[in-house]
């Protein structure tokens, strides 16, 4: 656990001068002051971290809290940012906080190898086991560059694409490339299409309406506690990741990984995209 620890730690110090030149593009002197201070008690946990763990959990709560405001009260949007404000969260212990972090910087720097990397550890920190479903993990395989690279990834290839197979197939009418077999071009066109759809099903698809659990909580059989009977044997730990279904107000019926449904009150989840989340 130390070895990760100290790879998730100098990770974190790598990223932040690109959020500090964030903050002071979106915000001036305000949102650098901000980010100082976020900095300064990031490095105080660290200083505490060997020898005092409680201490320095503070100490990162209060770094994730202060960049979090960045966030909030001055519109940064950020991926590097975000992701700062989840390794604050993992190595303070708070594993729900964490992954709802990651889960919106995918919004900016999807594809991120130390994100996912980081990703991957807190959802292994979450106490609730919730196995992805294997229709999840088969659509996840093979279609793993709609759902892991970035929008604007997608888009720059199909622009890059879109072009270049026109340029090959009016090359061959003209003769310039006459010899030259059709399939390259009709090849091109066909992933640029592939890539348009994926982003027309971003688009269909709207806001991300997934959510994570940020205190321990009882699924239910119905929105309510009253009359409705657990539908789990044991309460589900902070951290497990769910979609919603249906929105009921103060309750959401939400989809877990591995395809189980219940019924979570509003007050014990966040969303990915709430109103205060940074919007890509």
């Amino acid at each position: 656990m130390k070895t990760v620890t100290v790879i998730l730690v100098a990770m974190v110090i790598a990223v932040l001068p690109g959020a500090s030149r964030a903050a002071a593009q979106a915000g001036g002197t305000a949102a650098e002051s901000l980010f100082a201070q976020g900095q300064q008690a990031f490095d105080e946990a660290l200083a505490k971290h060997a020898g005092d763990p409680v201490a320095a959990a503070d100490f990162f709560r209060a770094a994730a809290s202060i960049w979090q405001s960045l966030a909030d009260d001055h519109g940064i949007r950020n991926g590097r940012l975000l992701y700062n404000i989840g390794n604050a969260h993992l190595l303070a212990g708070d594993v729900g906080p964490a992954i709802l972090a990651y889960r919106r910087a995918e919004r900016y720097i999807a594809g991120d190898r130390h994100l996912a990397a980081n990703l991957d550890l807190a959802r292994r920190r979450v106490r609730t086991s919730v196995e992805t479903s294997g229709a999840a993990r088969a659509r996840g395989m093979l279609l793993f560059w709609h759902e892991s690279w970035s929008q604007r990834t997608r888009m720059m290839l199909m622009t890059i694409l879109w072009g270049a197979g026109w340029l090959w197939t009016l090359a061959r009418l003209n003769g310039r490339l006459s010899a030259a077999p059709r399939w390259p071009g009709w090849a091109a066109l066909a992933l640029a299409l592939v890539f348009s759809a994926s982003l027309a099903a971003d688009l269909a698809a709207g806001p991300d309406r997934g959510g994570v659990v940020m205190r321990e909580t009882i699924g239910r059989k119905g929105p309510s506690d009253i009359g409705y009977e657990p539908s789990f044997t044991e309460p589900l730990a902070e951290g497990v990741e769910f979609a919603v279904v249906e929105d009921r107000g103060p309750w959401l019926l939400v989809r877990l990984r591995d395809g189980r449904e219940t019924w979570l009150p509003r007050s014990s989840v966040e969303l990915v995209l709430s109103a205060s989340a940074p919007r890509a």
